[in-house]
């Protein structure tokens, strides 16, 4: 910690930026709210201090978990007083971390919504949209559901979502979850889950998870692909995320990548340590980048260190066919550094529908079997290899 305010403190002075060597952050006369102009100096200070440790407190829970813990763990060992944090700051931080990420927190937001057609001549009968995002805060879950449900949202992946287990609550909507990798005794890395309405008119099934840092659902003949590939991932690693990934024409892949593309998606900048071996794998599946495509130019990530494009849909052409992107930044109850990406398209295949609640259930005649006759045709049918079934049944 010395190390870097030494370094801090060297660089302001070269660049001619007064520094206040003797600052004292909990000083009861930093305070210029004039509604406590009137209090005890004592009183100020208290609050002074607050204010100071909230402050902290909030910007190291915006942090990766193990630079926020270890900064609140410095800030509480210094032998500065006048920056040292409270003893219990730890067992806030932890408290706020494991709470925040019940809600979740610091995630990557993706959605899918099924619609019918817009277009009565299409070869679809559902219309299909995609949202996305990154680092979002859902402390207002009831809110975040309502948009989804305003804008026609069926689906909603999440990552970096520090969930170890459990589900998240309140939500009124079916989980499935790749849980976080354990760090520690309070909080995980990572993690990633899929949520989707419960009167989705379609069947939903999870697929098997191949890793910790991607998820997948298929929903009729459509895979959709979830990932988070963090910073800090290595670049093999990354890699072999995505290399591990089956890919068709019916794939869909979302999320927050961590990877830029620079003048491919109109973004200021790349990422040399990772772009041109996930720009070779893109190519080589004949994947779009639909950003590239719809939204150019336009970043969905913002934060105090500048504007970037890490967030992306990714598939083929054939399957998707009317593709709108929408990188949208008016809602500020996601309190993300990421945009929510909206994303709809038509589906060219059918995506079979859930029977209604009223269909008539096919039974099975069981009592047909005391037919010695019709026993013996059952046991050589199904003593058949299993090719052999589907010829008889198509």
């Amino acid at each position: 910690m010395l190390t870097f305010k030494s370094e801090l403190v060297g660089l302001l002075a070269e660049n001619k930026v007064p520094v206040k060597p003797a600052f004292d952050p909990t000083n009861a006369d930093i305070l210029g709210d004039p509604k406590i102009a009137s209090r005890t100096a004592a009183e100020r200070k208290k609050i002074a201090q607050k204010v100071y440790s909230d402050r902290m407190l909030r910007t190291c829970l915006r942090l990766p978990h193990h630079l926020g813990l270890s900064i609140v763990r410095a800030f509480t060992n210094t032998i500065d007083a006048t920056i040292r944090l409270p003893a219990s700051a730890i067992e806030q931080y932890l408290a706020q971390r494991l709470s925040n990420s019940t809600k979740p927190a610091s995630t990557t937001l993706s959605t899918a919504d099924f619609q019918p057609p817009v277009d009565e001549t299409s070869s679809s009968d559902a219309d299909l949209a995609m949202d996305g995002s990154g680092e979002i805060v859902i402390d207002r879950p009831v809110e975040l559901f309502n948009v989804c449900i305003h804008d026609r949202i069926d689906i909603l992946l999440v990552t970096e979502t520090y969930l170890t287990s459990g589900q998240i609550s309140p939500c009124p909507w079916t989980q499935v979850h790749n849980y976080a990798q354990v760090i520690d005794t309070e909080c995980g890395l990572g993690g990633l889950f899929f949520f989707y309405r419960p009167d989705l008119p379609f069947h939903v099934s999870p697929l098997p998870i191949q890793n910790p840092d991607t998820l997948s659902l298929r929903v009729g003949p459509y895979v959709l692909r979830g990932l988070y590939l963090a910073p800090g991932l290595p670049p093999e690693v990354a890699q072999q995320r995505y290399h591990q990934l089956n890919v068709d024409d019916y794939t869909l892949l979302l999320g927050d990548f961590n990877i830029r593309l620079a003048e491919r998606t109109g973004d200021a900048r790349g990422t040399p340590s990772r772009r041109a071996a996930f720009e070779e794998w893109i190519d080589n599946h004949g994947l779009t980048i639909w950003n590239a495509e719809l939204a150019w130019g336009t970043p969905t990530f913002d934060n105090e260190r500048g504007q970037s494009i890490i967030d992306y849909f990714l598939f083929t052409r054939p399957q998707f066919l009317k593709s709108h992107l929408e990188i949208r930044d008016d809602l500020d109850l996601l309190q993300s550094d990421h945009h929510l990406c909206q994303f709809t398209f038509l589906p060219a295949s059918t995506i079979p529908p859930l029977p209604s609640t009223n269909a008539v259930r096919q039974q099975w005649r069981l009592q047909r079997l005391a037919d010695p006759k019709v026993k013996e045709r059952y046991v050589n049918i199904t003593s058949h290899p299993r090719h052999a079934l589907f010829q008889t049944y198509g």
